[in-house]
């Protein structure tokens, strides 16, 4: 994963939260763990039993405090329940 964050800088990486929003993994070694569970996208996946992708608005990212746009689908257990979210964020241009 790192060699393609390098061949695309304005891509941020993968990551993954718990049902609670609590961050549990990304693909940049550096992350710091952080919570989102009052970000409007997480809430959606939390509340919408869909396995479709879900788009946030462009906003600061708590990893990285640059614009970014999420893109995340929701991950359910065995009997349906939401387990959290796989997530990727791209860092918008607006920053650069």
């Amino acid at each position: 994963m790192a060699h393609l964050i390098k061949a695309f800088p304005d891509a941020f990486g993968t990551s993954y939260f718990d049902a609670n929003g609590d961050f549990l993994y990304s693909s940049n070694p550096n992350t710091k763990p952080f919570n989102i569970s009052d970000r409007e996208h997480f809430k959606k996946a939390r509340d919408t039993p869909s396995n479709d992708l879900i788009f946030s608005d462009a906003d600061i990212a708590r990893s990285s405090g640059r614009w970014a746009v999420v893109v995340q689908r929701r991950i359910s257990n065995s009997q349906g329940q939401f387990a959290g979210v796989t997530r990727f964020s791209n860092i918008t241009k607006t920053d650069k």
